[in-house]
């Protein structure tokens, strides 16, 4: 049981080896690379810390993910950035981001009729 992203998790961690799980981890791998690599080209930062599910998904396949940020890249500066995953036990910033979107991903169709 869980939240979402929990199960996620979970469904990543444990099952990576389903076609289907692997099918669907590795199009929010390319994605999540998609948004890094535009992040590197606008900040340029020195390295990039992924917690929660993103570093789930940086663990399920980081040739994959490194590889989608260094294509996309301007002037290939992202190969020298280092992908690492957070070495914290609790995250505030993904705890804060998930605690926002938790009531759209328990029921969507209520919280837009809420807002």
């Amino acid at each position: 049981e869980g939240s979402l992203l929990r199960q996620a998790n979970e469904l990543i961690r444990e099952e990576y080896g389903d076609p289907a799980v692997r099918t669907a981890a590795e199009a929010l791998i390319d994605r999540l690379g998609l948004g890094l690599a535009g992040l590197v080209n606008i900040l340029n930062p020195d390295r990039i810390v992924l917690g929660g599910l993103h570093g789930t998904l940086l663990e399920a396949d980081p040739d994959r993910l490194r590889a989608v940020v260094s294509d996309r890249s301007l002037w290939g500066h992202s190969g020298g950035v280092p992908i690492l995953a957070c070495s914290l036990d609790h995250n505030s910033l993904v705890g804060a981001a998930e605690l926002a979107w938790q009531p759209v991903l328990d029921d969507p169709l209520g919280a837009l009729l809420a807002g």
